[in-house]
């Protein structure tokens, strides 16, 4: 099993537009959050954020068995008009699945698109992948489910944004959690209560008890910090667009 990151970044990527400071002159380039999850036989991709077309080119993702929507916040599903295309234009067979608010959300957003959707929550089999839903803490009119992939005994975890989570084992012991990092350093944002802050975060993140923590929603620009600053104050990993994990 092999996990990719498509993107790393917080709901305004890096660099910031319309912004000249040196971090966003500087730093690393940093798409919406998404996370690919492959074996030789099947293909799931997280999230369906606005940067999905970039994301799918730059890692060569020709077939995709499933998208999985976590939430309907812009960062995590704006790329939905983009698989539409797909769909209408390029003859893709997209299947999506999620949560009911997701599909409630197309229904009255989204009216005029036509997709395969799924109502899902539970566990499924794709392929050889065993994908099972979890319900996150994070917006009270936009709820969210993460999601844990198995095969072959190897496990990841997928939590792109995060309040607090549920008392369950789904979560638990991955080899590699993919986790909102957004507040790990400040809270830039004293108003946001739809994420952890720093001590609530690291709370959270031990409790899932992975061998590795991979770092998303990473602002250089809101930390005021260069990469290698960042990776000075956390023992986790900071993620990187398209890096890839073989389990």
């Amino acid at each position: 099993m092999k996990a990719t990151i498509l993107g790393s970044g917080d709901p305004l990527g890096m660099p910031v537009p319309m912004c000249k400071c040196k971090y966003c002159r500087k730093g690393p380039e940093r798409l919406r959050a998404g996370l690919k999850v492959e074996t030789e036989d099947s293909t799931v991709v997280f999230d369906i954020g606005p940067d999905l077309r970039q994301q799918l080119i730059s890692t060569d993702t020709s077939d995709v068995d499933a998208f999985f929507a976590t939430h309907a916040h812009f960062d995590h599903f704006g790329g939905l008009p983009e698989l539409s295309n797909l769909d209408v234009f390029a003859d893709a067979e997209i299947s999506i699945y999620g949560s009911e608010e997701v599909q409630n959300y197309i229904e009255d957003v989204y009216s005029w698109i036509d997709i395969d959707y799924t109502v899902f929550e539970g566990s499924t089999e794709i392929g050889d992948l065993t994908v099972e839903a979890f319900p996150v803490e994070h917006s009270e009119f936009l709820p969210m489910q993460g999601y844990a992939v198995e095969s072959w005994g190897k496990k990841v975890v997928y939590i792109p944004d995060l309040k607090s989570l549920p008392e369950t084992d789904v979560y638990r012991d991955a080899d590699v959690l993919f986790i909102d990092g957004m507040y790990l350093f400040e809270k830039h944002m004293e108003d946001d209560e739809d994420h952890a802050a720093k001590e609530e975060l690291k709370a959270e993140i031990e409790k899932c008890n992975a061998e590795k923590v991979v770092l998303l929603g990473m602002s250089e620009h809101f930390n005021e910090m260069t990469v290698e600053e960042e990776k000075e104050k956390t023992r986790y990993e900071i993620g990187k667009d398209f890096k890839e994990y073989s389990l």
